[in-house]
């Protein structure tokens, strides 16, 4: 997994400077024709989703599709913590969960593939082995019949 890293970082925006860009995205939006044509053009082309999943995890980690796979092999299947599987179908109402490529925020090297519900776990702790192991014990602790 060390061979795939995150290679494009996103400028961090003030909320200023976010709030700046857009309101100047929306004026160009509202007063260019061909602008406006050409953004619609573009939301046209762009909803195939299996295209799209490919850019980004090109784009993001520089894997391919196949990459990807090979990985998602090399773990089982399925998520690299709780090993669900997503099993294509999805909830009444509801799309379904797809499984998330997990990095490094500091370094951008792949750690592996994860469900939602275990990569957002990972990113709500922070990525802090101490503090999961912290969670951990008490977990084991509060759940042994002590009120």
């Amino acid at each position: 997994m060390a061979e795939y890293q995150k290679t494009y970082k996103r400028p961090k925006l003030s909320p200023e400077e976010r709030a700046e860009r857009n309101r100047l995205r929306r004026e160009r939006y509202a007063n260019d024709p061909e602008h406006r044509e050409k953004l619609r053009e573009q939301a046209r082309r762009s909803r195939k989703p299996a295209q799209k999943r490919a850019a980004h995890l090109k784009r993001e980690f520089a894997l391919t599709p196949e990459a990807f796979e090979a990985l998602l092999e090399r773990q089982g299947g399925g998520c690299a913590i709780c090993h669900a599987k997503v099993t294509g179908l999805k909830e009444r109402g509801r799309r379904e969960r797809s499984l998330h490529v997990d990095h490094c925020h500091e370094t951008g090297r792949v750690r592996g593939i994860l469900c939602h519900r275990c990569n957002f776990g990972l990113g709500h702790f922070r990525d802090d082995p101490e503090l999961l192991e912290r969670a951990a014990a008490y977990l084991v602790n509060s759940s042994s019949g002590a009120t």
